[in-house]
């Protein structure tokens, strides 16, 4: 499934380098685009990353929620049946399974408390993942801890999906609220 995945978010990137720059992409990307456009025609079957409706369809399991957060009906239907099987037959890699499960972590710099605090309901993911950088940063930690102990008191493990994607769609107040839970 590892390897799977690697292909799918491939063809991802490929699509959405050929729907910016066409044929013009120079010679390291040149055959992959051609195999781009002779898989589908050149036109994107889904504009959705894969791994967001997996994740996402994870945390709510419902796929009208799913379909109003990542804003792509059409991409997630194509989707769809492969994310259930995938699910059904477990074969979902490790990093990619997700289940809310709060667990409580040490915070002796006071770490995560700032970066609870800092959290804003309208951020995107990738606000929140440049601000696990910015207060691990300011806190003089190593910000691959501070993603571990998030991850730890979040899903009860170690690494998941990107973090700032994964508290997006868990949702930021209740992660908010959930950090500074386990912590006081």
């Amino acid at each position: 499934p590892e390897f799977l995945l690697r292909l799918i978010e491939e063809f991802e990137f490929i699509g959405d380098l050929y729907e910016d720059v066409g044929e013009n992409v120079g010679r390291r990307w040149h055959r992959h685009v051609i195999a781009y456009r002779l898989a589908c025609g050149g036109v994107k079957p889904w504009r959705v990353k894969f791994v967001d409706v997996l994740v996402f369809y994870q945390i709510h399991n419902d796929w009208r929620i799913v379909e109003e957060k990542l804003d792509d009906a059409e991409g997630i239907e194509t989707l769809r049946k492969y994310v259930e099987t995938w699910i059904k037959e477990g074969i979902v890699p490790e990093k990619y399974v997700v289940t809310f499960n709060p667990t409580k972590v040490e915070d002796t710099r006071g770490t995560i408390r700032e970066l609870a605090l800092s959290l804003r309901s309208n951020m995107t993911p990738k606000e929140i993942h440049n601000l696990v950088y910015e207060v691990a940063r300011k806190r003089h930690e190593d910000p691959r801890e501070l993603f571990k102990k998030l991850y730890i008191a979040i899903l009860g493990k170690p690494y998941g999906p990107r973090l700032g994607k994964l508290i997006y769609a868990l949702g930021i107040e209740k992660v908010k609220k959930t950090l500074l839970s386990l912590i006081d």
